[in-house]
């Protein structure tokens, strides 16, 4: 009978031990997404600063170009 309350005693530890330590795998989970947040919030707030204003940029005129045409004159030869 002691063996067995040893052995519940030490279940009930190894159970303690791992739900403290899933808590605080979760604890340093969630404290890391928190800081990749931040620091994508603040490269965000960064970009809004950095980058100027998007306008339309004029966009070249095309120019045409003409041929000459060959006269009456050149046209009967």
């Amino acid at each position: 009978m002691l063996e067995r309350k040893s052995s519940d005693a030490r279940r009930k530890s190894a159970l303690t031990l791992r739900a403290i330590s899933l808590e605080t795998e979760r604890a340093i989970l969630m404290d890391i997404a928190q800081t990749y947040l931040q620091l994508a919030e603040e490269q965000d707030a960064q970009d809004e600063i950095i980058q100027p204003p998007v306008t339309e940029q004029p966009q070249a005129v095309a120019q045409q170009q003409q041929q000459t045409q060959p006269k009456d004159k050149d046209k009967k030869k």
